[in-house]
């Protein structure tokens, strides 16, 4: 099934959470799972700090359930940053939690 996934995180909860179901769907899969943090300019020191701290969290986890996992934070643009890890590593799936006005502003630009 899948054998690469990749989970984008960002500063807020709902990122977090479609992590966890990145996690899971990793875990019943034997999957290697990539946690990726884009740091868009403009973001603030304290959603930077929030974002990475999810990231820990959920490395951490991964490490105590036996999942292969690579967890990396980048500055950039999310689609392109994003699309090159895909790219360059393969991944099967991506899971990317977004809110409306990001998803009319990244995703259907």
């Amino acid at each position: 099934m899948y054998q690469k996934i990749l989970a984008a995180v960002n500063e807020h909860l709902n990122s977090e959470i479609a992590a966890r179901y990145a996690l899971s769907l990793a875990d019943a899969c034997e999957a290697k799972l990539y946690f990726s943090f884009v740091a868009e300019s403009g973001l603030s020191r304290s959603d930077i700090e929030s974002a990475e701290r999810a990231m820990k969290r959920l490395f951490l986890e991964a490490r105590d359930l036996g999942i292969a996992a690579e967890s990396n934070t980048e500055t950039g643009e999310f689609v392109q940053r994003n699309k090159a890890t895909v790219r360059q590593e393969r991944i099967d799936l991506v899971f990317a939690s977004t809110r409306r006005e990001d998803a009319q502003r990244r995703f259907y630009a």
